[in-house]
């Protein structure tokens, strides 16, 4: 349990440091561990939550989030995100393993081979609005189901489609997934997949490692390198996953 609790305390650091929370390594992480699978994502999605509450309050302070558009991509994403944790309480286990699998092997695709630029868009305010809107229920439902924040999706669509800088971009992926990783952690605990002895020391890691990430910019990282490393855990561990769909 140290290690786990070492682990979650350093992968909340960094990835808060990027505008997630962790979730894409938590969740399939508890799955290749034995766990079960809605255990998993439901500890997922609590320890998401919290880790990236503590960047998003940093970030709301230093006047980083555009609330005109993290308020209609946060309401779609938590109605993604019910909507996605109340089919995956419902569907076959194995199913739900699926698409845990096909989500990190896109993200781990992501990670490895293609870097976020920023780009200048002519889309006005409004048009900014209605299509964050759409994505915050794709990218909310992705994360109910496989027990993630959203935010490795978020960042890029948020940079590539809507043109907003990165820093912001972080910034309101950050309030975003709290309100995602919430109401999915929220929607299994009422279904009844939560346990609470599970999810308490690794509390306190999640906690520690928001206020570290938030703390540490873009510019004091190496973006690339750190992308690639978590792009090959997130391989070896859907290794794992696809063997447990085998067995």
């Amino acid at each position: 349990m140290i290690v786990i609790f070492l682990i979650i305390l350093a992968v909340s650091a960094i990835f808060t440091a990027m505008g997630q929370g962790g979730g894409l390594i938590y969740c399939p992480l508890f799955i290749s561990l034995g766990f079960d699978v809605y255990k998993s994502i439901s500890t997922s999605l609590l320890l998401n939550g919290v880790s990236t509450l503590s960047a998003a309050v940093h970030y709301k302070r230093k006047g980083l989030i555009d609330m005109d558009l993290a308020i209609p991509l946060a309401v779609t994403s938590c109605i993604g995100a019910f909507a996605g944790a109340k089919i995956a309480s419902i569907a076959n286990k194995k199913i739900v393993l699926l698409v845990v699998l096909i989500v990190i092997i896109a993200a781990s695709i992501r990670m490895l081979l293609f870097e976020i630029k920023e780009r200048r868009t002519t889309a006005s305010k409004t048009q900014k609005i209605l299509i964050s809107s759409v994505l915050g229920l794709i990218i909310g439902w992705i994360s109910g189901m496989a027990g993630i924040g959203g935010g490795i999706f978020i960042v890029p669509a948020l940079v590539y489609i809507l043109g907003e800088k990165i820093k912001i971009a972080v910034a309101i992926s950050s309030i975003v997934v709290v309100f995602i990783s919430f109401v999915g952690f929220l929607s299994y605990y009422y279904l009844g997949h939560f346990d609470l002895t599970f999810a308490t020391p690794l509390l306190l890691a999640t906690i520690i490692g928001g206020q570290i990430g938030s703390r540490i910019t873009i510019e004091k990282l190496t973006p690339a390198q750190i992308r690639k490393i978590f792009g090959l855990i997130l391989l070896i561990l859907a290794a794992k996953i696809i063997h447990r769909l085998l067995t």
